[in-house]
């Protein structure tokens, strides 16, 4: 069975659909999410790193109250 002959005895083209719900942004999203989570993780590692050498004093004094 299947869908009926068109004008010309062929079938009619099928239509695309749209997606239904949130529109896919392609990879840009996906990119930018990645190169996120890549930068939050180098700055931790960097912080860790500079507090474990020394060069940094440690998270316990960083918010400390300043007498001005």
């Amino acid at each position: 069975m299947g869908r009926p002959p068109g004008p010309l005895g062929r079938h009619a083209p099928r239509r695309r659909r749209r997606p239904r719900g949130r529109r896919a942004r392609g990879p840009a999203l996906g990119t930018l999410a990645v190169a996120a989570l890549a930068g939050g993780l180098a700055g931790y590692f960097l912080l860790l790193a500079g507090v474990v050498s020394g060069a940094l004093p440690e998270p316990a004094t960083w918010f400390a109250d300043r007498e001005d």
